[in-house]
C-alpha cells in the first residue's frame, strides 16, 4: 500500500469513526432528555452547507483534515442518505420530483452538488433543510418526461 493509499484509509476509518461517533451522541441526547436543538439552529440550509463543504475539505484534504470536518461530514452524508431513503420509500413512482439513475452519483458528488447550488441560491440557506436539497436534486437530476400520447 502507498502513501497515497494509506491516507485514503485512515481517511474513511476516520470517517466511519465519526458517523458512529454521531449516532452515539444522537442516542446519548435523546437518552438524557436534553434538547437537540439548543445552541445554533441545524435545521437550516446553512448548516447542511457548512456540512457539506467539510464533506469536499475531507475529500480534497492531501493532508491533515480536523476532526470536527469528518464529524461534519458524517453530517452531510447522512443527511442525505436518509433524506433519499425517506423520499423513495414514501413517493410514488409516478410521482416523484426527481430521479436518480442508479450509480449516478457519491454522496460526495451529492454534497458538491448541493454546496453549488446554495452559492447560486443563497436565500435557501435560511430555509429548512429540504428546501434546497430538493432543489438541487430537481435540478441535477430531473425526472424523463412521459412521451406525449
Amino acid at each position: 500500500m502507498n502513501r497515497r493509499d494509506a491516507r485514503k484509509t485512515v481517511r474513511n476509518i476516520k470517517l466511519w469513526a465519526a458517523y458512529v461517533g454521531i449516532a452515539l451522541a444522537a442516542l446519548s441526547v435523546r437518552a438524557s432528555g436534553q434538547s437537540a436543538t439548543s445552541g445554533p439552529n441545524l435545521s437550516t440550509g446553512n448548516s447542511l452547507y457548512q456540512q457539506c463543504r467539510a464533506t469536499i475539505r475531507v475529500l480534497d484534504a492531501s493532508g491533515h483534515v480536523p476532526d470536527s470536518d469528518y464529524v461534519d461530514s458524517a453530517e452531510c452524508v447522512g443527511y442525505i442518505e436518509g433524506f433519499l431513503d425517506g423520499y423513495y420509500l414514501g413517493a410514488p413512482s409516478n410521482a416523484q420530483a426527481f430521479c436518480i439513475p442508479d450509480k449516478a452519483a457519491s454522496f460526495g458528488v451529492f454534497a458538491r452538488l448541493y454546496v453549488q447550488y446554495m452559492d447560486k441560491y443563497p436565500k435557501l440557506l435560511d430555509e429548512e433543510k429540504p428546501e434546497g436539497l430538493v432543489g438541487m436534486l430537481i435540478a441535477n437530476y430531473p425526472c424523463p418526461k412521459a412521451p406525449a400520447q
